[in-house]
């Protein structure tokens, strides 16, 4: 049975956390020398609404873009894995920026580090850090985000799903739990 673990009420609060903790982290001209860069797909929208938190509470305009690690994912090889790239869209220099990599959730860290490995094609930024709503506690890398809502402990048979309303038209984050050989039907 699936579980709601944030309503849109808890994500909009979640987007109002990280961009708290990311402007309290890089204080006055600091916060203006800070990039957003939202990992694809739901990495995108959550660095948008972290830009416009900021914009709106402390009138600085972030530089906002987005990042397909699709090419970079150790599954990318597999034969059974068809890729659907998307547009990654960075439209400003990482040279002497501050980059605040954005995801929705942070599992194992595959993600982030095919997300470092993409962005060493640009450009070196001064410094990358990594936000994300929730880390469900399957950590593989020893790469941890900076700025977390929320951890929660996960099985690996149990999966998460966001859904974002410039995706699907509706914020939720869910824990679905993985059915038992006795429970399938």
């Amino acid at each position: 049975m699936p579980k709601t673990i944030f309503t849109e009420i808890d994500i909009a609060r979640a987007i109002s956390v990280l961009a708290e903790r990311i402007a309290a982290a890089h204080p006055g001209p600091a916060l203006k020398n800070c990039a957003l860069i939202g990992i694809l797909p739901r990495g995108a929208p959550i660095a948008k609404r972290i830009a416009h938190y900021i914009q709106k509470t402390y009138n600085v305009t972030l530089p906002v873009g987005q990042l397909d690690v699709s090419l970079y994912r150790d599954n990318f090889l597999r034969k059974d894995t068809y890729v659907t790239l998307e547009e990654t869209d960075i439209p400003f220099s990482l040279k002497h920026k501050t980059l605040i990599l954005l995801n929705d959730i942070f599992c194992e860290g595959k993600g982030v580090r095919a997300a470092l490995n993409t962005l060493m094609d640009y450009d070196s930024p001064e410094r990358i850090e990594l936000a994300v709503i929730l880390d469900v506690g399957q950590r593989k890398l020893p790469i941890y985000p900076d700025y977390v809502v929320e951890k929660i402990a996960t099985h690996e048979t149990e999966t998460v799903e966001t859904k974002l309303f410039e995706i699907n038209g509706e914020d939720s984050i869910t824990l679905i739990e993985a059915l038992s050989s006795t429970q399938k039907v």
